[in-house]
């Protein structure tokens, strides 16, 4: 109770597979789609093996799109495939990795970059994945 109304004061909420269920969502774009409604200007969802993805209110007319595993599905809607991970090593922090990476691209590369900071933030939570610890190379 009172999740979808903390949505409407967040700027960038990010919001896991496993609450997304919970609220009875059954895939990245459902999500989107559905909690947008309470979102103020953006929305991003994390799927682990699927990927994430991130609604923008703005539109994704503007946006760049630098890599074949980004996909515009709509007019405010992009998704972004989860990088494969053969041998998951450990999980702890994998989360808080694409979060930092996420961020992280939002402060650097800006709103019209959202694509390229959702498929950093991906990439690194997959290489976090495949390490114990925090060992990773490069945002």
């Amino acid at each position: 109770e009172g999740f979808e109304e903390m949505l409407s004061v967040v700027d960038y909420p990010i919001v896991s597979k496993e609450v997304c269920k919970e609220l009875g969502y059954t895939g990245i774009v459902d999500a989107l789609v559905g909690l947008s409604k309470h979102a103020r200007h953006a929305l991003v969802v994390t799927w682990a093996e699927k990927g994430a993805g991130i609604w923008y209110s703005g539109g994704t007319s503007g946006l760049k799109y630098t890599d074949p595993k980004q996909h515009k599905v709509d007019e405010n809607v992009t998704v972004c495939d989860a990088f494969e991970v053969t041998n998951i090593v450990d999980s702890i922090g994998a989360g808080d990795t694409f979060t930092a990476g996420f961020i992280y691209g939002v402060v650097r590369l800006g709103v019209e970059s959202l694509p390229e900071c959702i498929l950093r933030a991906c990439k690194l939570a997959s290489q976090k994945l495949q390490v114990h610890g925090l060992k990773l190379n490069s945002v």
